[in-house]
């Protein structure tokens, strides 16, 4: 439960799958699903923190002239520090598949990562990975399908510095490849994702942003690494 947390932030959690799935389907280009509403998705933990933990569904999501699946795991820890709060870490799990005769072949399995500033850690950074969501996970999401036994292959240990890639910032990415034929679609998403996003926790990354704004000619990934030269 969110007991504790402010009802705007509630709000703006609760608002940004149906955000998402009404730009989605408004455009015809898929299906939304989620373990809905994502203000029961909340634990609270000790030390006035608490545990997001939720699982959507883009069913059916046109790209050029296929359709894919993606499935998605977020898992985000907040913090109230004072009178804000603070988003101590993000892990947001993206697998994509295709179907064939009812049963999902994964294609792609990344996740993006953000845990504070962590020594010798890109502080935002995407992971391949060769792990996919498990179906039982998936109960509720429209989600029939049985994954065929392909393995993915990849090396999980490399870290890529990324921007911000938690929850909110991906799912504008996934919009983005989904609606590139659709521009006023996806700026009409972004116009109502915006006000949302400034709702929700904000990452902790105070040396990254002094780092940034004491050299911003020079955005190398230095930048994005907790130890700031």
């Amino acid at each position: 439960m969110a007991v504790g947390l402010p009802g705007a932030v509630v709000d703006a959690y609760n608002r940004l799958p149906t955000t998402l799935d009404d730009a989605i389907t408004g455009a015809n280009r898929g299906f939304v699903y989620w373990t809905g509403p994502f203000s029961g998705r909340f634990t609270h933990g000790q030390n006035n923190s608490w545990v997001f933990d939720a699982y959507l569904h883009l069913k059916k999501w046109k790209v050029r002239n296929e359709e894919i699946g993606i499935l998605i795991h977020a898992k985000e820890g907040i913090q109230r520090s004072n009178q804000s709060l603070i988003l101590l870490k993000s892990t947001v799990h993206v697998c994509y598949y295709r179907v064939n005769q009812n049963t999902a072949t994964p294609i792609q399995s990344i996740h993006f990562d953000y845990n504070n500033e962590e020594a010798c850690h890109p502080i935002f950074h995407v992971q391949l990975c060769t792990d996919t969501i498990s179906p039982e996970d998936a109960i509720g999401l429209e989600f029939p399908y049985q994954w065929d036994g392909t393995p993915l292959v990849c090396f999980g240990r490399s870290r890529i510095p990324t921007p911000d890639m938690t929850l909110t910032s991906v799912l504008v990415c996934l919009a983005a490849d989904h609606l590139t034929d659709r521009h006023a679609d996806f700026t009409k998403f972004v116009d109502q994702v915006r006000p949302l996003q400034e709702k929700m926790p904000m990452p902790s990354f105070d040396r990254t942003k002094v780092s940034i704004k004491d050299n911003p000619e020079r955005l190398q990934s230095s930048h994005w690494f907790a130890h700031m030269f």
